[in-house]
């Protein structure tokens, strides 16, 4: 398999990368928020109902529609994902390198096209080495020809493993 073959391989089944659940809020202002994301997203209008909790009311949407009026929105969160390759020589038993290397390249393409953050660190004995968490087609390449490099060699072009960093 060539590395053409392999990308042409990992592309033909992308996982779909999304959080579990949806997060609907009716907190009203801005706060500050530990999670990363694009802000919210209306998901739609309706009209208030015994129960509901009055301070979810949309003033402005309320009196266009000239009803008591609900916004329900979806927070969007980003992602990010962090894959961690393991070098140590119990993963060359086997077909454990294989499988590894070809799981971490299916992983990077569905965030890649997910458009999600993602990371790449290689665990070689003692050392942890990362290749940073961003986004996009140039991140992609230069950790998919790190992996390839691996991959072609079956672990033993170590050379270049990115920055040092700690555990």
């Amino acid at each position: 398999m060539n590395r053409k073959e392999l990308l042409q391989d990992v592309s033909n089944k992308p996982i779909k990368i999304q959080p579990g659940k949806k997060t609907v809020s009716i907190l009203p202002g801005e706060w500050s928020s530990p999670f990363e994301g694009k802000g919210f997203e209306t998901r739609g209008f309706r009209d208030f109902e015994l129960g509901d909790d009055p301070r979810a009311v949309h003033l402005a949407t309320s009196v266009r529609r000239g009803t008591d009026t609900i916004v329900e929105r979806i927070a969007l969160r980003d992602l990010t994902v962090m894959v961690l390759l393991d070098l140590s020589p119990s993963m060359l038993v086997r077909d454990k390198f294989k499988v590894q290397m070809m799981a971490a390249t299916l992983i990077m393409y569905s965030a890649w096209q997910a458009e999600t953050t993602f990371g790449l660190a290689i665990l070689d004995g003692e050392n942890m080495n990362s290749y940073g968490r961003s986004i996009g087609s140039r991140h992609f390449y230069k950790v998919y020809n790190k992996l390839w490099d691996l991959y072609s060699s079956g672990g033993k072009k170590r050379a270049g493993l990115g920055r040092r960093s700690h555990i």
